[in-house]
């Protein structure tokens, strides 16, 4: 859509420059044109224009928002008085398709075709259209100021008295004003001289009927027709006219009547032409959308202090009644139809730089301590100290570490697919792998010390396998002292917060007189004389180990393994509004206290702050056991959870 800034600022007088009325209206400043084209150096503006705003195809429409946005006095372009005026006797309208849900046709006589003035040459070539001669650059300004397209006839070549509204026949053919014969088909809707075609509607006219240079009476076509039937003519024909393009994104019965009006009042002042009759037919003028305004509910969802007072001035503005907790939107607006478009309407045009640059209140908590990953990380500190390696190696286990360290059989969790024949087990402790790494590193050194944070499997009586945090490291040569990794140990003992005391111990692994237990939890000794001729070690090494879990001190919860769903289950998102100072475990209690058989799992996914409160996203997983979940019965089950959150005052959307 072109707009030449001259022509808007006279229905609104605009007082900002060109590129900030370009940029705050989405539009481009055609400099091309403005320069080697127009001598009175004016601007025009090009909108790419949504198909949901017909209003916007005009100059009219543009200039509401302009006089909406900026506060600015609007002032239509001026229109002739058709009140009065007799019924037309002739030509007579004829409707016979629900294609044409309104035809109006206006008489004026006294009309003088010839060149246009120059100021109406010059509007319509601003507006991207060939000024032809004073009556059809009449019409193509007031379509283009208006958005409704107009036709022309001349009347005394309407031939048989009447105005049919029509649909072609199968092979039917008409020759345009642009000189082609075209082939019509049932989906062309026409107007006809009585059963005549005289131009495919909301297209093009044929050349029979156009106005001549002889031509002093003239019979204005005003409609609205389908919108469907339109597009659909017009890209089976490739035929795309102005006409058609503002028609085929459906066009208000409330258009026809002022579009007519303006037309007569160019026709009067620039070919002399007066209005004598009036013939109209078809749908009446349709009532008002009411839509339900909550202010509070702008506001919120806009972030804005936009007050009840300027809402109501923007929908003026735009030619809406409002009134407490309602707004009346008339036809020609379609993409206003729910409260949320009035949201994006009032944003919109308020402007969306009004938005608080802030970022959003959040209270922050430090998130809660992982007692393992501490634990690892005390321990890592007190052997680093020491000067202790840490290493990383496999938690399976073979045959021949089972039987050397006669580990207990019934406590191995065996692999069902092992990756190869001496990973058959995970392991129940890490010192036979460390005594493995300690008997390849001897090899090459004569003194080492290293240690891993790992985790160790084991199956329980009642068959349940238990998975624990575990540590253990070996030392060799100088690093081997006994009282030395003794004092190690007590040390991470006594970051733990835990019992350091040290008493004689048995360990199956560890010299049997020279083995330390410190607390609860820690083994330090010399590794067993049986094992130091197994692995072939000159010197008995020293070993500990300790149960990472049991340092823990009951603060870490068991992890319960859950099988994948056999069947496929089905995902839904719910956003759900709360008060302040409701926790998201509180609404996921309330959502798990719903009997809903299908629900598997339900989680919050997201919170975004509220002025008064917080959105909640809830994520949900729906499935079955013996089947897959229909969505039907997945939506049931989100709409019990819609319902209990209701039951709590909070607003799940």
């Amino acid at each position: 859509m072109r707009v030449p800034v001259s022509l808007l600022s006279r229905l609104v007088p605009v007082n900002v420059g060109v590129e900030t009325l370009a940029q705050t209206l989405n539009a481009r400043v055609s400099e091309v044109e403005r320069v080697e084209h127009f001598s009175d150096g004016d601007a025009v503006l090009e909108f790419d224009l949504e198909p949901n705003r017909p209003d916007l195809f005009s100059l009219v429409g543009v200039a509401r928002d302009v006089a909406a946005i900026w506060n600015l006095p609007f002032k239509g372009p001026e229109l002739a008085d058709l009140a009065g005026l007799p019924v037309l006797a002739s030509p007579t309208l004829d409707i016979r398709t629900p294609r044409c849900r309104r035809y109006e046709a206006l008489l004026v006589e006294g009309v003088r075709v010839g060149p246009s003035p120059a100021w109406l040459a010059l509007a319509v070539q601003k507006l991207g259209m060939r000024p032809i001669n004073n009556v059809v650059d009449a019409a193509n300004l007031a379509m283009l100021e208006l958005g409704q397209p107009l036709h022309t006839f001349d009347a005394d070549r309407i031939e048989h008295g009447s105005i049919v509204l029509r649909m072609a026949s199968e092979g039917e053919r008409i020759t345009t004003l642009d000189g082609v014969e075209r082939a019509l088909t049932p989906e062309c809707l026409l107007v006809c001289d009585g059963e005549l075609p005289v131009a495919i509607a909301g297209v093009m006219g044929d050349a029979r009927s156009e106005v001549s240079p002889s031509t002093t009476r003239v019979v204005i076509e005003c409609a609205a027709f389908d919108m469907a039937a339109v597009r659909r003519a017009s890209r089976r024909l490739s035929l795309r006219t102005e006409a058609s393009t503002r028609f085929e994104k459906g066009l208000p019965v409330s258009g026809v009547r002022p579009a007519l009006a303006r037309l007569a009042r160019l026709l009067s002042e620039v070919a002399g032409g007066r209005p004598v009759a009036l013939a109209a037919s078809g749908e009446e003028l349709p009532a008002p959308t009411r839509i339900d305004l909550d202010g509070d509910m702008i506001r919120a969802r806009l972030g804005m202090a936009v007050s009840d007072a300027e809402m109501h001035r923007l929908f003026a503005s735009l030619g809406f009644d409002s009134g407490p907790g309602w707004v009346d939107v008339p036809e020609s607006r379609p993409d206003l139809r729910i409260a949320q478009d009035l949201v994006e309407e009032v944003g919109r045009l308020h402007g969306y730089e009004h938005v608080a640059s802030e970022a959003p209140s959040m209270p922050l908590a430090a998130p809660r301590e992982n007692a393992a990953i501490v634990a690892a990380r005390r321990l890592r500190v007190a052997m680093s100290a020491l000067g202790w390696d840490e290493v990383y190696l496999p938690v399976w286990i073979g045959d021949e570490e089972v039987e050397r360290f006669e580990l207990d059989r019934g406590a191995l969790v065996a692999l069902l697919n092992p990756i190869a024949e001496n990973y058959r087990y995970f392991r129940t402790s890490a010192l036979p792998a460390l005594a493995e790494a300690a008997t390849q590193n001897a090899k090459e050194h004569a003194q080492f010390a290293i240690y891993e944070v790992g985790r160790v499997y084991r199956r329980g009586a009642n068959g349940k396998v238990e998975e624990r945090l575990h540590a253990a490291g070996i030392a060799l040569g100088a690093e081997a002292e006994l009282l030395a990794v003794r004092d190690a140990v007590r040390s991470f003992a006594l970051a733990q917060g835990i019992d350091d005391a040290v008493s004689r111990h048995e360990h199956p692994h560890l010299h049997p007189g020279r083995t330390l237990r410190v607390g609860h939890a820690c083994t330090v000794g010399e590794l067993h004389p049986r094992l130091v001729r197994a692995c072939g070690f000159r010197k008995a090494p020293v070993a500990f180990e300790i149960d990472l879990e049991a340092c823990l001190g009951g603060r870490r919860s068991a992890v319960r393994y859950r099988p994948p769903h056999r069947f496929p289950t089905v995902d839904l998102d719910l956003n759900v509004e709360v008060g302040p100072r409701v926790e998201a475990g509180r609404v996921l209690d309330a959502v798990r206290a719903v009997a809903v058989a299908s629900l598997r799992e339900a989680r919050v996914a997201d919170v975004y702050p509220l002025p008064v409160g917080a959105r909640l996203t809830l994520a949900f997983r729906f499935g079955a056991a013996d089947r897959s979940l229909a969505l039907d019965e997945a939506i049931a089950g989100l709409d019990a959870v819609r319902a209990a959150l209701r039951e709590q005052g909070w607003s799940p959307s």
